[in-house]
């Protein structure tokens, strides 16, 4: 492939005046391609083992994006090791081309005559180079050292917890953290999230009860997901009636242990959108819910149900963070060593405190792309 040369001055402002970053189009010549072929296809074969270094050098006016929103990754530039593979980025980031306007990401927009918008044309030429590559807000690379300050806090409380209740919130909180990565990865507002994980903290000291703490955190990672989820491309619409269900399940609860079975119902539920935008397989998906409704099922009494539910999200974020990229073996370690230890816990509390710490896990696994 081409390792010289770089886009013209008029390619680099008609990328500004779309509101794209020309690193993760990598086209030639955008100007003369739009006038010619409006975008049918992208002029440089771009492979999902191409190097973010060639496309680099392939189109310089990649570095000169003027806005953080056009960036992958934020910041003044983006985000990614020059040696790593536009696939491996994709699964990452979870995007490779970047627009600000959100309506790319459900096919729309069109010119009067019912002619494509440039910017919806663009993104069908991007899919056809990395059809599995999501169109969806910028988000911001999550390090590896963000993720194991989470797990450092989860394990520093845990061993000075006494009882396994006090374990429960120290991985219920830890997981809200690494929820809050997670959306932050995909492209949550960042004010969004600061605000529901502070408003969280403030609720946490009004809490008389560890019971009350743990069902704190789990409401606020509900509204992390959710914010992930919007993030990520679902539906808004969707994503509403998971939390109008929640809000209506929870305005009928008696305690707050059936507050905390109707959260972790909500994570669930919200996990599997995350998953098929991911790019995880619905079949998937699908059996992994018809699971968690037939251990509910089951259940005689809540804190069995929080578990069924809480061993369906464990498997949801686990096909989510392969389809983002982890390692398959790593993933499956994480699983192994829940079941392992879920072998030897005597209470449904202990076998929760094992599907909080694989949740936790699993999470920051998705956040970074492994």
């Amino acid at each position: 492939m081409r390792t010289g040369g770089g886009a013209t001055s008029e390619t680099g402002a008609f990328l500004t005046s779309l509101g794209v970053c020309g690193m993760v189009l990598g086209l030639r010549d955008v100007s003369d391609t739009f006038r010619e072929t409006h975008f049918d296809l992208p002029t440089l074969p771009i492979e999902p083992a191409t190097t973010m270094k060639q496309i680099l050098e392939f189109t310089l006016s990649a570095q000169l994006a003027p806005s953080k929103r056009q960036h992958l990754g934020g910041g003044a530039s983006c985000g990614f090791q020059p040696t790593s593979a536009l696939a491996r980025l994709c699964k990452q980031v979870a995007l490779w081309i970047v627009l600000p306007c959100a309506l790319v990401a459900c096919g729309g927009g069109s010119s009067d005559d019912g002619t494509p918008s440039p910017e919806v044309q663009v993104v069908r030429a991007a899919a056809k180079v990395v059809p599995v590559a999501a169109v969806v807000a910028p988000g911001r690379v999550i390090r590896q050292s963000e993720v194991e300050s989470v797990l450092s806090a989860v394990r520093m409380n845990d061993s000075s917890s006494t009882t396994v209740y006090q374990q429960m919130v120290a991985c219920t909180r830890g997981t809200m953290e690494m929820s809050a990565l997670l959306a932050l990865a995909l492209g949550a507002s960042a004010t969004d999230v600061e605000s529901t994980t502070r408003s969280a903290g403030l609720a946490d000291s009004a809490a008389d009860t560890v019971h009350q703490q743990k069902a704190v955190y789990l409401e606020a990672m509900v509204q992390l997901l959710a914010h992930a989820a919007r993030a990520s491309g679902s539906s808004t619409g969707d994503v509403d009636i998971i939390m109008s269900q929640l809000r209506a399940n929870d305005a009928g609860a008696d305690t707050v242990h059936q507050q905390c079975a109707n959260s972790c119902d909500g994570c669930l539920h919200l996990a599997a959108m995350l998953a098929r935008k991911a790019g995880a397989p619905a079949a998937d998906t699908t059996l992994i819910l018809a699971d968690a409704r037939l251990a509910d099922s089951g259940a005689s009494n809540v804190y069995q149900q929080i578990v069924g539910r809480l061993t369906g999200l464990v498997n949801m974020l686990a096909i989510t963070a392969k389809a983002r990229g982890a390692s398959a073996p790593v993933v499956e370690s994480v699983l192994a060593e829940m079941r392992s230890a879920d072998a030897a816990a005597d209470t449904v509390f202990q076998q929760e405190v094992c599907r909080l710490g694989a949740a936790l896990r699993l999470l920051g696994l998705a956040a970074t792309g492994g």
